[in-house]
């Protein structure tokens, strides 16, 4: 599988667990690309309607509830 990059805007509260993972897992020599790629993989292999908790989720980040 070929891999595209692609610009993404993220939170210091969440480049900073990023790197909290990272440092925790220095075996493993992660990136915080690999991170986040692993996450939205298991987000779309997920049984869950993706339109509807894609939505779900960003309006409760909107709200300040995430």
């Amino acid at each position: 599988m070929s891999k595209n990059k692609i610009g993404v805007a993220l939170g210091s509260d969440v480049i900073a667990k990023l790197d909290e993972i990272i440092e925790l897992s220095a075996d493993l020599k992660m990136t915080r690309s690999d991170i986040i790629n692993a996450i939205l993989k298991a987000f779309f292999a997920s049984k869950v309607s993706h339109i509807e908790k894609g939505r779900e989720i960003v309006i409760r980040c909107r709200k300040g509830l995430l």
